[in-house]
């Protein structure tokens, strides 16, 4: 990716929770954001946020789900 390229990108942060070894979406808000959610339990496998970069939000969350997906699995 060239230097004029990442410039392009925007911070996105992915906001959701755990199912089955697998990030669900819940919202994605522009920056780098800070989840005020308090885990209560809920979601078995627990709350999840992270921000990633990308041209588009789809890229973004694509850019998180290669990241943390196979980290947690």
């Amino acid at each position: 990716m060239s230097a004029s390229e990442e410039q392009d990108l925007t911070t996105w942060s992915v906001v959701g929770h755990w199912e089955c070894g697998e990030i669900v979406v819940e919202y994605v808000v522009e920056g780098d954001h800070q989840d005020p959610r308090i885990d209560t339990g809920y979601w078995d496998e627990g709350l999840f946020a992270a921000s990633g970069q990308g041209h588009t939000v789809e890229e973004a969350i694509a850019a998180v789900r290669a990241e943390y997906e196979v980290a947690h699995g």
